[in-house]
């Protein structure tokens, strides 16, 4: 399988598709440097997925019965995020995430903003609009804690949860 700049890590959730809409749509190009996993957590939800599968072949990967740690070893992005189904990214997320990683190296979390697919509101959102690297040093820390690991994006180490 190829090289991408990004893979997002999706469950099969209720409105799963909806999220990867929002990854396919993105301005950086999809075919080029997107990788879609889709974790099937449970059955009841029926992981109707060819119609992405057989436009984006080399792109989406589904695992049955899989998990986080799972997915991780089968991402070949150099960045990774957890999203939620359901939840999606503003159409210029992607590349903005992509030239703060290219431009800062030694910057190994980005947290984004996420958007709820019915009235765009963010769910997660940023204490400022502004673009900005935080030192988790120097600042007071008591709000960055709480970000969700799905409005943020990973450099791809050797990451691995416990089951």
């Amino acid at each position: 399988m190829a090289n991408f700049k990004f893979t997002i890590i999706i469950p099969n959730n209720s409105g799963y598709k909806v999220s990867i809409d929002s990854v396919i749509s993105q301005q950086l190009d999809f075919i080029e440097n997107t990788q879609v996993i889709v974790v099937k957590e449970n059955d009841e939800i029926a992981l109707d997925i060819d119609e992405y599968i057989s436009q984006y072949p080399d792109n989406i990967l589904v695992l049955d019965n899989g998990s986080g740690n799972s997915a991780l070893r089968h991402a070949n992005g150099d960045f990774i995020s957890f999203m939620k189904a359901g939840d999606s990214f503003d159409g210029k997320c992607l590349k903005l995430v992509s030239e703060m990683f290219d431009t800062n190296k030694d910057i190994n979390l980005i947290s984004v903003p996420l958007f709820d697919n019915i009235y765009k509101n963010p769910l997660y959102d940023l204490p400022t609009s502004d673009n900005r690297i935080i030192n988790v040093n120097d600042e007071d820390m008591n709000y960055y804690f709480h970000l969700p690991i799905c409005s943020s994006f990973i450099r791809k180490n050797n990451y691995e949860f416990e089951d």
